[in-house]
């Protein structure tokens, strides 16, 4: 409703004497003409549902919070925000899935672990002394990419074999089920399958896919291997290029840096603009069903978008640095400050009083 104001859904037509912005005015033009894809009707859209629920459901939650403040932002800025937010939740979710999609294989059910989390590094500086721990974590993240591309060849060969419905999210259910049990119909049809492939193929192919397939021992993994070793080059090459846009690599709207030389490769950051939308969210909290904005404490956000979003700027508490050296220590002594100064710099921190009770991340917009 906010996006439409302005717009007549029933004669798609714009309103005489409205004032939208640019931005709301462009996304309206777009919207159309726009084919829904594969869906042949909006009620297939309700077969469909996210594969993690929980962080579908945490965007819808920071998207409403943001539009608590549509009578006290400028328009143009709280589109702004819903933007930066929206490319965040696509790029979390997207890196989530990526992690999870093989152990949900492996588990044979749609149980997602939801301890995922990252190291950000918050100082805008390639040689700070936590940038090693953020790279490592995007090289971790990056490096899933070929055990999640075969996750879904898997999962969509299945869905072909087996003559699955895949414009709807039961099947996957089903589809998990029979790739942890492979029963003996399972390796049946594969059988059949490959033979038909294989069968296709010149002997001079035959000699060459053999060498491809030498290290499987059955033809359902025979036939993903194929897969891999055919398409699986293309989808390396152009999943890191969509990961980077949606992350929005190098913008103050992201969460991703990297430099032009290979001394400086992708880590995890806190662009300055990401960080005042995530802020504007986190100032804010429901009291009797209604929203009111309360100061926070540097702690208190740090831990909010930490457990909120398994963002990491002080991982002193963590688990997996229980045994940190002193250098890891500073590294993160060093990202705290460089936190407060970032927030200094857009107006929500202010510390000239040497009374710790004083120093708070203030909202912006009081909401009452």
């Amino acid at each position: 409703n906010f996006l439409m104001e302005g717009w007549d859904a029933s004669q798609s037509q714009f309103l005489n004497g409205n004032n939208l912005d640019v931005d709301s005015l462009g996304i309206l033009h777009l919207i159309k003409n726009i084919n829904p894809g594969f869906l042949e009707s909006n009620s297939e859209l309700n077969k469909i549902s996210p594969i993690n629920k929980k962080q579908a459901e945490l965007y819808c939650d920071d998207v409403h919070k943001l539009l608590v403040y549509k009578n006290e932002i400028p328009r143009n800025v709280l589109i702004d925000y819903l933007k930066t937010i929206t490319s965040f939740h696509l790029s979390l979710y997207v890196n989530k899935v990526i992690s999870s999609l093989p152990q949900l294989i492996e588990k044979g059910n749609l149980k997602m672990e939801e301890d995922w989390n990252i190291v950000v590094d918050v100082t805008d500086n390639f040689e700070s002394k936590i940038s090693a721990i953020a790279i490592e974590d995007a090289a971790k993240n990056y490096n899933s990419l070929y055990n999640y591309i075969k996750a879904t060849f898997q999962i969509n060969a299945v869905i072909a074999r087996f003559k699955l419905d895949k414009t709807d999210s039961d099947s996957l259910i089903e589809v998990l089920r029979i790739l942890k049990e492979k029963s003996e119909s399972f390796e049946l049809k594969f059988e059949t399958h490959w033979d038909y492939i294989y069968g296709n193929f010149e002997q001079e192919d035959k000699d060459l896919v053999n060498e491809m397939v030498k290290y499987e021992t059955t033809y359902f993994d025979r036939y993903v291997e194929l897969l891999m070793k055919i398409k699986g080059p293309y989808q390396l090459k152009y999943y890191p290029q969509f990961m980077d846009s949606i992350s929005q690599k190098n913008n103050e709207r992201g969460y991703l840096a990297q430099g032009r030389s290979k001394k400086h490769p992708r880590r995890y950051v806190l662009g300055t603009r990401l960080l005042e939308t995530l802020v504007q969210i986190q100032v804010l909290h429901l009291e009797n069903d209604r929203f009111v904005t309360k100061s926070l404490s540097i702690e208190e956000l740090t831990k909010n978008l930490r457990e909120r979003y398994g963002l990491i700027i002080n991982g002193l508490s963590e688990e997996r640095f229980s045994n940190a050296d002193v250098n890891t220590i500073l590294a993160f002594k060093e990202n705290v400050e460089a936190f407060k100064f970032k927030l200094r710099q857009i107006g929500f921190y202010n510390d000239l009083s040497d009374a710790y009770i004083l120093q708070k991340v203030r909202p912006r917009y009081q909401m009452d």
